[in-house]
């Protein structure tokens, strides 16, 4: 039997423009009802989540920046987490600055971004860069900086630093991060093409299953959960059941233990019905 749903949000819970449809929700509503557990494990920081955990009245925390820290929406605080030290921080968005590349510091509420030159625009990714884009990404909890403003952000708590630039730049700052030998810290490359994404070692979605099951007292086995991306990988292989998207990246497809149609056609609301007799 199983006692809980863990769901990532884009690609996955909602669809191609970001909608939770009534489907999906009433069909996690039932769920809950029904006393079976939900929440959700996503990329997105506290800002950009909340607005999903408030329409399905989540009870649990949810994860976010891929399980790095767990959100309690009902008392308004962070729950566990795992932000980078100061000294990590400070080394990795140096070699950020003086490799020129894209920049992205995440503080798990905002994202900071540095834009060396125009042409790092192409990997500020769903953030356009127009007067009705940019209002759209402020309330999203997106910050546009100046190279003196983002050294004062390492005061505070840094959980992800991103880097991104072409192939020729991106592998030289990662060459540089290997070459400084930052005790403690991970490069992930292999999430999109062009991005180095540098948290503290250990990190993953995988880590929601885990925090979850020891915190719940619900062995993995009994949990199900969601996704459609590389960084959902962790994710499908820890829960007992694993189901990937219809439109899932192939090797999420590739780690999934079963499939649901795409978020277009409701694909958690389906599976759900599936497993849990209609919810």
């Amino acid at each position: 039997m199983y006692r809980l749903v863990v769901s990532d949000i884009d690609g996955t819970l909602v669809d191609g423009r970001g909608h939770l449809r009534e489907e999906t929700k009433q069909a996690i509503h039932r769920l809950q009802a029904k006393g079976v557990l939900f929440t959700l494990s996503t990329g997105r920081n506290i800002t950009k989540a909340l607005p999903i955990a408030r329409q399905l009245d989540l009870r649990l925390p949810f994860f976010c920046i891929d399980g790095i820290l767990a959100f309690d929406r009902q008392g308004g605080v962070i729950r566990w987490d795992a932000p980078l030290k100061k000294d990590q921080a400070q080394a990795l968005v140096q070699i950020g600055l003086a490799q020129k590349t894209f920049l992205e510091i995440n503080d798990g509420y905002r994202y900071y971004k540095f834009l060396p030159e125009k042409r790092h625009q192409t990997f500020d990714l769903f953030n356009r860069p127009t007067p009705l884009g940019r209002m759209k990404s402020y309330l999203g909890g997106v910050r546009y900086l100046r190279e003196k403003e983002v050294l004062s952000l390492l005061k505070g708590t840094v959980y992800q630093v991103v880097l991104a630039d072409e192939p020729a730049q991106i592998h030289a700052a990662a060459a540089a991060i290997r070459a400084a030998n930052i005790d403690g810290i991970e490069i992930r490359d292999q999430i999109w093409d062009g991005f180095l994404f540098l948290n503290r070692k250990g990190m993953g979605k995988e880590r929601s299953i885990q925090v979850l099951s020891r915190q719940l007292s619900i062995p993995q086995q009994e949990i199900v959960a969601f996704g459609d991306d590389t960084n959902d990988i962790g994710l499908l292989q820890e829960a007992g059941l694993g189901i990937a998207m219809g439109n899932a990246h192939p090797l999420a497809k590739a780690a999934a233990d079963r499939m649901a149609p795409s978020n277009e056609e409701n694909g958690v609301a389906v599976v759900l019905g599936e497993l849990f007799e209609t919810c």
